[in-house]
Protein backbone atom coordinates (compact mmCIF):
# COMPACT_ATOMS: atom_id res chain seq x y z
CA UNK A 1 0.00 0.00 0.00
CA UNK A 2 0.99 3.31 -0.96
CA UNK A 3 2.45 5.59 1.67
CA UNK A 4 1.16 8.95 1.38
CA UNK A 5 3.23 10.43 4.40
CA UNK A 6 6.41 9.25 6.19
CA UNK A 7 7.77 10.92 9.35
CA UNK A 8 11.31 9.59 10.43
CA UNK A 9 13.09 10.96 13.72
CA UNK A 10 11.33 13.90 13.46
CA UNK A 11 12.73 16.20 16.33
CA UNK A 12 11.07 20.17 17.01
CA UNK A 13 13.05 22.46 19.62
CA UNK A 14 11.59 25.99 19.92
CA UNK A 15 15.12 27.20 21.99
CA UNK A 16 15.20 24.96 24.73
CA UNK A 17 11.98 23.58 24.81
CA UNK A 18 11.28 20.47 22.79
CA UNK A 19 8.07 20.06 21.00
CA UNK A 20 8.70 16.90 19.26
CA UNK A 21 11.47 14.30 20.16
CA UNK A 22 12.11 11.70 16.99
CA UNK A 23 8.34 11.02 16.03
CA UNK A 24 8.36 8.21 13.28
CA UNK A 25 5.14 7.01 11.63
CA UNK A 26 3.45 6.54 8.13
CA UNK A 27 0.21 7.16 6.98
CA UNK A 28 -0.94 4.63 3.70
CA UNK A 29 -3.34 5.78 1.22
CA UNK A 30 -7.03 5.27 2.50
CA UNK A 31 -6.40 6.12 6.34
CA UNK A 32 -8.19 8.78 8.57
CA UNK A 33 -5.33 8.79 11.35
CA UNK A 34 -6.69 10.36 14.72
CA UNK A 35 -3.82 12.36 16.17
CA UNK A 36 -4.63 12.55 20.06
CA UNK A 37 -2.25 13.92 22.90
CA UNK A 38 -3.21 16.51 26.55
CA UNK A 39 -2.31 19.98 25.65
CA UNK A 40 1.41 20.98 24.33
CA UNK A 41 1.86 17.61 23.13
CA UNK A 42 3.04 18.84 19.90
CA UNK A 43 0.47 17.95 17.86
CA UNK A 44 -0.22 21.73 16.28
CA UNK A 45 3.72 21.67 15.55
CA UNK A 46 3.57 18.10 14.02
CA UNK A 47 1.37 19.78 11.67
CA UNK A 48 2.65 22.99 11.27
CA UNK A 49 5.78 20.59 10.52
CA UNK A 50 4.26 18.45 7.60
CA UNK A 51 2.86 21.67 5.94
CA UNK A 52 6.26 23.31 5.93
CA UNK A 53 5.44 26.07 8.47
CA UNK A 54 7.97 24.97 11.10
CA UNK A 55 11.50 24.12 10.57
CA UNK A 56 12.67 20.39 12.25
CA UNK A 57 15.69 20.38 14.20
CA UNK A 58 16.33 17.17 12.31
CA UNK A 59 14.65 14.27 10.96
CA UNK A 60 12.63 14.06 7.51
CA UNK A 61 9.25 13.96 6.38
CA UNK A 62 8.19 12.44 2.92
CA UNK A 63 5.35 13.64 1.23
CA UNK A 64 3.76 12.14 -1.86
CA UNK A 65 1.82 15.20 -2.52
CA UNK A 66 1.02 19.09 -1.31
CA UNK A 67 -1.18 18.02 1.68
CA UNK A 68 -4.73 19.85 2.06
CA UNK A 69 -5.23 22.21 5.14
CA UNK A 70 -7.73 22.55 7.28
CA UNK A 71 -7.08 24.91 10.23
CA UNK A 72 -9.12 25.15 13.44
CA UNK A 73 -12.02 27.45 13.21
CA UNK A 74 -11.12 31.05 12.91
CA UNK A 75 -13.86 34.04 14.02
CA UNK A 76 -11.22 36.94 12.95
CA UNK A 77 -11.94 37.12 9.15
CA UNK A 78 -15.92 37.08 9.19
CA UNK A 79 -15.78 40.84 7.80
CA UNK A 80 -14.44 40.45 4.83
CA UNK A 81 -16.53 40.52 1.93
CA UNK A 82 -16.15 36.74 0.55
CA UNK A 83 -19.51 34.49 -0.28
CA UNK A 84 -18.76 30.49 0.53
CA UNK A 85 -17.81 30.62 -2.87
CA UNK A 86 -14.95 32.66 -2.93
CA UNK A 87 -13.53 31.12 0.23
CA UNK A 88 -13.77 27.62 -1.71
CA UNK A 89 -12.22 28.54 -4.51
CA UNK A 90 -9.17 29.88 -2.60
CA UNK A 91 -8.20 25.71 -2.57
CA UNK A 92 -7.59 26.31 -6.73
CA UNK A 93 -5.22 28.90 -6.71
CA UNK A 94 -2.34 26.53 -5.85
CA UNK A 95 -3.42 24.35 -8.92
CA UNK A 96 -2.96 27.38 -11.18
CA UNK A 97 -0.12 29.70 -12.25
CA UNK A 98 -0.82 33.16 -10.43
CA UNK A 99 -1.21 34.86 -13.49
CA UNK A 100 -4.01 32.23 -15.00
CA UNK A 101 -7.66 32.77 -14.61
CA UNK A 102 -9.64 30.02 -12.09
CA UNK A 103 -11.94 29.50 -15.08
CA UNK A 104 -15.31 27.48 -15.84
CA UNK A 105 -14.21 24.18 -14.81
CA UNK A 106 -12.72 25.38 -11.15
CA UNK A 107 -15.50 26.90 -10.14
CA UNK A 108 -18.28 24.23 -11.14
CA UNK A 109 -15.51 21.70 -8.85
CA UNK A 110 -15.96 24.17 -6.55
CA UNK A 111 -19.91 24.23 -6.26
CA UNK A 112 -19.69 20.43 -6.44
CA UNK A 113 -17.06 20.62 -3.21
CA UNK A 114 -19.70 23.07 -1.35
CA UNK A 115 -22.39 19.82 -2.53
CA UNK A 116 -19.94 17.72 -0.90
CA UNK A 117 -20.47 19.78 2.34
CA UNK A 118 -24.09 19.94 2.32
CA UNK A 119 -23.93 23.83 1.02
CA UNK A 120 -24.63 23.62 -2.16
CA UNK A 121 -27.41 25.82 -1.64
CA UNK A 122 -25.13 28.61 0.22
CA UNK A 123 -22.75 29.37 -2.14
CA UNK A 124 -23.12 33.02 -2.40
CA UNK A 125 -24.28 33.37 1.38
CA UNK A 126 -21.52 35.86 3.12
CA UNK A 127 -18.78 33.77 5.27
CA UNK A 128 -19.84 35.93 8.02
CA UNK A 129 -23.69 34.76 7.54
CA UNK A 130 -22.89 31.22 8.28
CA UNK A 131 -22.64 29.52 11.37
CA UNK A 132 -19.84 28.06 12.88
CA UNK A 133 -20.26 24.89 11.79
CA UNK A 134 -21.41 25.42 8.02
CA UNK A 135 -17.90 27.85 8.09
CA UNK A 136 -16.08 24.66 8.91
CA UNK A 137 -17.69 22.98 6.13
CA UNK A 138 -17.15 25.63 3.49
CA UNK A 139 -12.91 25.25 4.54
CA UNK A 140 -13.35 21.49 3.86
CA UNK A 141 -15.00 22.21 0.72
CA UNK A 142 -12.00 24.76 -0.05
CA UNK A 143 -9.44 21.61 0.99
CA UNK A 144 -10.78 19.27 -1.26
CA UNK A 145 -10.46 22.09 -4.63
CA UNK A 146 -7.52 21.30 -3.63
CA UNK A 147 -7.53 17.67 -4.98
CA UNK A 148 -4.65 16.60 -2.46
CA UNK A 149 -5.17 12.89 -1.40
CA UNK A 150 -3.51 13.97 2.21
CA UNK A 151 -6.09 16.29 4.24
CA UNK A 152 -4.50 17.69 7.72
CA UNK A 153 -7.46 18.80 9.87
CA UNK A 154 -6.76 20.62 13.19
CA UNK A 155 -9.78 20.06 15.39
CA UNK A 156 -12.46 20.42 12.75
CA UNK A 157 -14.93 18.68 14.96
CA UNK A 158 -14.52 21.31 18.13
CA UNK A 159 -17.82 23.43 19.17
CA UNK A 160 -19.75 22.74 15.49
CA UNK A 161 -23.02 21.47 14.97
CA UNK A 162 -24.37 18.20 15.47
CA UNK A 163 -25.54 18.46 11.64
CA UNK A 164 -22.08 20.19 10.48
CA UNK A 165 -20.15 17.18 12.49
CA UNK A 166 -22.23 14.18 11.18
CA UNK A 167 -21.63 15.70 7.23
CA UNK A 168 -18.14 15.65 8.16
CA UNK A 169 -17.85 12.71 9.75
CA UNK A 170 -19.53 11.04 6.45
CA UNK A 171 -17.13 12.87 4.07
CA UNK A 172 -14.16 11.48 6.44
CA UNK A 173 -15.63 8.10 5.15
CA UNK A 174 -16.12 8.67 1.43
CA UNK A 175 -12.48 10.33 1.25
CA UNK A 176 -11.12 7.17 2.68
CA UNK A 177 -13.31 4.70 0.28
CA UNK A 178 -11.53 7.40 -2.27
CA UNK A 179 -7.66 6.01 -1.51
CA UNK A 180 -7.23 9.52 0.28
CA UNK A 181 -6.26 9.74 4.08
CA UNK A 182 -7.18 12.27 6.75
CA UNK A 183 -5.02 13.45 9.84
CA UNK A 184 -7.33 14.74 12.29
CA UNK A 185 -6.38 15.95 15.24
CA UNK A 186 -9.11 15.94 18.44
CA UNK A 187 -9.19 16.14 22.13
CA UNK A 188 -12.09 14.08 22.14
CA UNK A 189 -11.27 10.35 21.93
CA UNK A 190 -14.54 8.51 21.75
CA UNK A 191 -14.59 10.53 18.36
CA UNK A 192 -11.18 9.91 17.62
CA UNK A 193 -12.10 6.35 18.67
CA UNK A 194 -15.31 6.19 16.10
CA UNK A 195 -13.97 7.81 13.25
CA UNK A 196 -10.52 6.57 12.97
CA UNK A 197 -9.09 3.75 11.01
CA UNK A 198 -5.63 4.38 12.74
CA UNK A 199 -4.37 6.49 15.78
CA UNK A 200 -1.43 8.12 16.52
CA UNK A 201 -0.76 8.99 20.67
CA UNK A 202 1.21 12.25 20.89
CA UNK A 203 3.07 13.65 24.22
CA UNK A 204 6.17 14.98 22.79
CA UNK A 205 7.22 11.44 21.22
CA UNK A 206 4.79 9.01 19.56
CA UNK A 207 3.83 6.84 22.35
CA UNK A 208 1.92 4.72 20.46
CA UNK A 209 0.60 4.47 16.60
CA UNK A 210 -1.26 1.46 14.53
CA UNK A 211 -5.06 0.65 13.68
CA UNK A 212 -7.17 2.03 16.47
CA UNK A 213 -8.64 -1.21 17.77
CA UNK A 214 -4.83 -2.00 18.84
CA UNK A 215 -3.71 1.26 19.72
CA UNK A 216 -6.58 2.18 21.57
CA UNK A 217 -5.68 0.67 25.14
CA UNK A 218 -5.83 1.35 28.83
CA UNK A 219 -1.68 1.35 28.87
CA UNK A 220 -1.62 3.67 25.72
CA UNK A 221 -4.38 6.37 27.60
CA UNK A 222 -2.27 6.46 30.75
CA UNK A 223 1.03 6.70 29.13
CA UNK A 224 -0.32 9.56 26.99
CA UNK A 225 -1.99 11.43 29.09
CA UNK A 226 -0.50 10.76 32.78
CA UNK A 227 -4.49 10.33 34.44
CA UNK A 228 -6.43 7.94 35.90
CA UNK A 229 -8.23 5.32 33.86
CA UNK A 230 -11.29 4.13 34.82
CA UNK A 231 -12.14 0.59 33.07
CA UNK A 232 -15.25 -1.11 33.02
CA UNK A 233 -15.46 -4.84 33.70
CA UNK A 234 -16.42 -5.94 30.21
CA UNK A 235 -13.00 -3.47 28.93
CA UNK A 236 -15.08 -1.39 26.77
CA UNK A 237 -15.96 1.63 28.50
CA UNK A 238 -13.67 4.43 29.27
CA UNK A 239 -13.60 7.44 31.20
CA UNK A 240 -10.19 9.41 31.40
CA UNK A 241 -10.09 11.53 34.29
CA UNK A 242 -7.35 13.95 33.83
CA UNK A 243 -6.72 17.59 34.58
CA UNK A 244 -5.31 20.20 31.59
CA UNK A 245 -5.37 17.81 29.31
CA UNK A 246 -8.83 18.62 28.15
CA UNK A 247 -9.34 14.62 27.00
CA UNK A 248 -12.95 13.76 26.62
CA UNK A 249 -13.52 9.88 27.30
CA UNK A 250 -17.57 8.49 26.46
CA UNK A 251 -17.63 5.74 25.06
CA UNK A 252 -19.16 2.21 25.31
Amino acid sequence: MTDLLVVTDLTVRYGRRLALDAASFRVPAGETVAVVGPNGAGKTTLFRAILGATVPTSGQIELSERPGYVPQADDEQLDFPLTALDVVLMGGYRRRRFWQPLGRDLKREAHDALARVGLADRASSQIGELSGGQRQRVVLARALLSRSRLLLLDEPLNGVDVTSQEVIIELLAELRAEGASTLISTHDLAIARRISTRMLFLNTQVIAEGPTPEAFTPDVLRRTYGGSLLVAADGHELELLETGGHAHVHTA
